[in-house]
């Protein structure tokens, strides 16, 4: 499966903006209004160039990460396109991320936040060996806190 990363641009948040998930992955639906008015990252020029990275599965532009430094650890997050997910691509598409914050923050740990709903990606983080230390509510959900310590087991998944 060849996954690779590319720059992310404002017209791909434009179009990350636009996507439509059906039940129970609504709580994933934002409007073009929504980023600005809120101040998401991927509507940030200074952001989106630090942090995001647009997903391809060779030339189709299948989702995007974002991957921060937070104090010790690298933070990751994935979107995929409504058309993508529940095709086995997230996994994948999740270790192409994972290797590239790597490159970009050489730490020891890795942590994500995932609605406590969305079971298709508890799943994948868990086989990729995530496991969750807790749970914080926001003003958009609850989540699990996951982490990997890549001292752990890191060779056997990703080497």
């Amino acid at each position: 499966m060849d996954i690779n990363l590319r720059p992310f641009t404002m017209d791909q948040a434009r179009q990350v903006a636009s996507w439509t998930y059906p039940a129970p992955y609504q709580a994933y639906n934002i409007s073009w209004q929504e980023v600005i008015n809120q101040g998401y990252g991927m509507g940030q020029a200074p952001i989106q160039a630090r942090e995001f990275v647009s997903l391809y599965l060779g030339d189709a532009f299948i989702g995007y990460g974002r991957i921060k430094r937070q104090k010790n650890q690298a933070v990751i997050g994935i979107g995929l396109a409504p058309d993508y997910c529940g095709r086995g691509l997230g996994g994948p598409a999740f270790k192409v991320l994972i290797a590239e914050a790597l490159l970009r923050h050489p730490v020891k740990v890795l942590k994500l936040l995932v609605r406590t709903f969305n079971q298709r990606a508890i799943r994948t983080y868990e086989n990729l060996g995530f496991k969750v230390i807790g749970t914080s509510k926001q003003e958009t959900g609850t989540f699990y806190e996951m982490t990997y310590d890549k001292e752990a087991k890191w060779e056997k998944n990703f080497n």
